[in-house]
């Protein structure tokens, strides 16, 4: 089963900036090669270069926009950030916790964790998905909120 990424607005919003910016420079630069009205180079070389590394960039931040999920297949939880892939073997997660105020999903494996960052929608499914593989891991919440006091009640403790 495959789950979507989910940025924050500030990534998300950093993402967005940096595919309009990438894809200005690839289009002055062009300009500037083109000599369209008082846009000239004598450095071809150097606005050409300016444009492949845009072009890249611009390909990567597309990628790691639209091509960022979780997967859970195969006894294997895999990870790509666009363009950059991991896995974890499922026999290896001991743990799943979840933040009862935040909805934060924590896989805690082989000694070391990893923070879920998906729709929270998506988060029940993903752990039953995840338990399914492997039903000896341990599921928890963690954060749950006590019940508040009444105003005056226990403020001095």
């Amino acid at each position: 089963m495959k789950f979507k990424f989910s940025f924050g607005k500030f990534q998300l919003a950093l993402l967005i900036i940096v595919v309009i910016l990438s894809l200005a420079a690839i289009i002055v630069n062009s300009l500037f090669i083109a000599g369209v009205g008082t846009l000239r180079t004598y450095a071809p070389a150097i606005a050409g270069t300016s444009i492949a590394c845009s072009a890249l960039i611009f390909i990567f931040a597309l990628l790691v926009l639209f091509n960022s999920y979780y997967k859970i297949a195969d006894g294997r939880i895999s990870m790509v950030l666009g363009f950059l892939p991991s896995k974890i073997d499922v026999s290896t997660v001991t743990d799943i916790k979840k933040d009862a105020v935040k909805k934060d999903i924590f896989v805690l494996y082989g000694g070391q964790s990893l923070k879920i960052i998906i729709k929270e929608k998506d988060g029940d499914a993903f752990v039953e998905e995840l338990r399914k593989q492997n039903p000896a891991i341990i599921f928890s919440y963690f954060n749950v909120p006590e019940d508040k006091p009444e105003d005056g009640e226990d403020k001095n403790k």
